[in-house]
């Protein structure tokens, strides 16, 4: 299950697809090639339909299908996939949508266009949205992490 930006909420893989993980292997929260059937469903025509498609990885050719769940609030697309020998069992298998990825690694999608970069790199500086799972962990106060009255009982002495 990847999100409308593409971010993995929710993933199973026993096939050897090179999904983007941390150092410990954690899939989810990681943002999926702009290659994959997952990102191209949302720019397609069959954005309210089955898309499918063949992408070329490090790995090996995968055959994907991804299924946009417009009800959903947010939408999330559920993609489903598998090698290139065992695509022959599933309906959308002559598919002519073709892509080719390098992620994880490599400059795939995750590096911009030099001359755009030379353009533009030293006046764009993004501020990543922040993810509400990641902040609901941390305490409620002002300042997470610290005991504000012993701050100013620190400070006061002083």
């Amino acid at each position: 299950r990847v999100d409308h930006k593409g971010i993995i909420r929710s993933s199973y893989e026993n096939d050897g697809i090179p999904l983007p993980s941390d150092p410990d292997g954690i899939v989810d929260g990681h943002r999926v090639c702009k290659q994959w059937a997952s990102r191209k469903a949302v720019q397609s025509n069959y954005k309210f339909d089955i898309y499918y498609q063949y992408t070329d990885t490090p790995a090996g050719t995968y055959w994907e299908s991804a299924y946009l769940e417009v009800d959903r609030k947010p939408s999330a697309l559920i993609t489903l996939g598998t090698d290139f020998p065992s695509a022959q069992y599933f309906r959308g298998r002559n598919t002519d949508h073709k892509a080719v990825s390098r992620c994880p690694n490599g400059d795939c999608c995750r590096t911009p266009d030099p001359a755009l970069l030379e353009a533009w790199g030293d006046d764009v500086w993004p501020t990543p949205h922040s993810q509400k799972h990641l902040l609901a962990a941390l305490p409620q106060e002002i300042f997470p992490g610290t005991d504000l009255g012993e701050v100013i009982e620190f400070v006061s002495r002083q």
